[in-house]
């Protein structure tokens, strides 16, 4: 079904206004960055045997990019 069919369907409009989906976006584009960048944080701490886990080299240097990868976002993000 596409717009114009179910906006006759329903009567009314289906989008809502430009700034109520930026703000909405906006808190969950935050919320996502957080969860992302703590975990490849915490990831990059097992990496480097900070935290009390026993993966083979092979897993070290994978969670040792995304390790990287996170102190790189950290470092390109602005916190407004």
């Amino acid at each position: 079904m596409d717009r114009v069919a179910l906006e006759h369907l329903l009567g009314a409009k289906t989008q809502l206004p430009r700034s109520k989906v930026r703000s909405i976006l906006g808190w969950v584009d935050l919320v996502t960055l957080v969860i992302v960048l703590s975990d490849a944080t915490l990831w990059g701490f097992v990496a480097l045997g900070v935290v009390n886990a026993q993966p083979s080299w092979q897993m070290r240097a994978i969670y040792g990019g995304i390790g990287l990868s996170a102190v790189w976002q950290w470092a390109r993000q602005r916190f407004w």
